[in-house]
This record gives C-alpha cells, structure tokens and sequence, in this order.
C-alpha cells in the first residue's frame, strides 16, 4: 500500500501490516507519506515478515520497532510538510515503495496529481 497525505485519527490501530498465513507468502508492506497520525490507541504495528515506511508526517504516540522505519517524522502537529519532495532523497529510499510508486506515477498520472507535497494530512478533514 501506499498513501500519502491522509489523516489517521481516532482509531485503535492506524496501521497494522502482518502475515495473514502461510498461503499468503510474506506479510504486507505500507509506505505513508504526507500523512498525519494522531489520537490512536496505537499508531503503527508491523508483526513479522511485515514492513512500515513513514515519511515526513506527524506521528504522535509510540511507534518504532526493526519493521518501522521513520524518515523525517516529527512533534510538529501542523500542515505544513518539512520536505519538498515526495519521497526520502535516494539513499533513504527503500526499492519496493519506489518501485510501486514510480509505477503508479507513470500508469495514473491524474491520480497523482492529487498528492500535494506541501501538505500533510488529508485535503479535506472530515469528522
């Protein structure tokens, strides 16, 4: 999966990656983005042979283990994203999400038009 610029509010788990069972070969990957994660009972959870990216966003409360990896998150709670890009630069990128969303990129160009790499957080807040 990857998302960028939601917001994950008042949840029990806001992200959860696991393998389901053996049929399924390896459990799942998220790449978030531009995101605001706030107010959940846990905020990220990524059991074995699962993986979690977060990308300049507001993480608030515990998250961190091998399987998360946090790149640029921070305390600041406002809108405005830290990085002008949209991805870590290149050394920090990690070949899977790059290799998904390079081909999102290129095969739903209106789609990713709606991504906006000055923001965190969901266009529209809903309640």
């Amino acid at each position: 999966v990857v998302l960028f610029n939601q917001s994950f509010r008042n949840n029990g788990t806001a992200l959860h990656t696991y393998k389901k069972n053996w049929q399924y070969g390896t459990g799942g990957t998220i790449f978030v983005g531009k995101s605001i994660i706030s107010n959940n009972e846990i905020a990220a959870r990524a059991e074995k042979q699962s993986k979690i990216y977060l990308f300049d966003s507001f993480v608030e409360g515990s998250v961190g283990n091998k399987r998360i990896t946090l790149v640029d998150i921070d305390e600041n709670a406002g809108r405005e994203a830290s990085i002008s890009g949209y991805f870590p630069d290149k050394r920090a990128m990690f070949a899977v999400s790059q290799t998904h969303v390079e081909r999102l990129a290129k095969e739903q160009p209106l789609i990713w038009k709606l991504v906006n790499p000055d923001l965190r957080g969901a266009a529209r807040q809903f309640e």
